[in-house]
């Protein structure tokens, strides 16, 4: 059964737990100009250590959840969760990093992490059961995904700078593997269902 959202803004350099319907917040800010949006719903864990960080989240469902953790300056990051029994973990250190996060179906998962400057993540989940894990570090690297069906994984790692990578999985069973390394690597991938891939580039 599905629960209408209700707003609660968090106003700077304030810290609120909300109990509100179904919904538990849990936030930490230190320092200046932390910015947060929190809808109430499921479960948020949420610390913001440093200056100018800005988080937004709205879940609708039953057994949702986030954790999240900035550090540094000016990070950000927008959640979506939909259905029941997401998971998505987001860790953000440094500077100026976003992540963009939206999962529609039912327990999906995903864990970001990124460190350096300036790297993007956005991720959509649709279906049932996904699972993906992506980390960063660097400079102006990004990372496209899109999973859509059942049961698709992937993992990928970006070490260095202004590296992109795009997969698309559409269909059920897919996993796919991706390491680059060094500068300037671009890779895209679709996969439409039951496909096996494991690939590393390093320059």
């Amino acid at each position: 059964m599905k629960t209408n959202p209700s707003l609660l803004l968090i106003p700077l350099l304030f810290a609120q737990q909300s109990m509100a319907g179904h919904g538990l917040g849990e936030i930490q800010q230190i320092g200046d100009f932390s910015g947060q949006l929190q809808v109430s719903g499921n479960l948020s864990v949420i610390e913001q250590i440093g200056d100018g960080h800005n988080a937004f989240i709205e879940q609708v469902g039953v057994g949702n959840s986030i954790a999240a953790e900035q550090s540094g300056l000016q990070h950000a990051f927008t959640l979506t969760q939909e259905g029941d029994n997401h998971y998505a973990k987001i860790k953000q250190f440094n500077e100026l990093h976003q992540s963009h996060v939206r999962q529609f179906g039912t327990e999906h998962w995903v864990g970001i992490e990124q460190s350096g400057f300036t790297n993007v993540v956005t991720v959509e989940q649709a279906g049932y059961q996904h699972h993906a894990q992506l980390f960063q570090q660097g400079e102006l690297n990004t990372i496209q995904l899109e999973q859509h069906g059942f049961s698709n994984e992937a993992m990928i790692t970006q070490q260095g700078n202004q590296n992109n990578a795009d997969l698309t999985q559409s269909g059920d069973d897919s996993y796919a593997a991706i390491y680059q390394y060094g500068n300037g690597n671009n890779i895209s991938i679709s996969q439409q269902g039951h496909e096996y891939l494991e690939i590393t580039q390093d320059r």
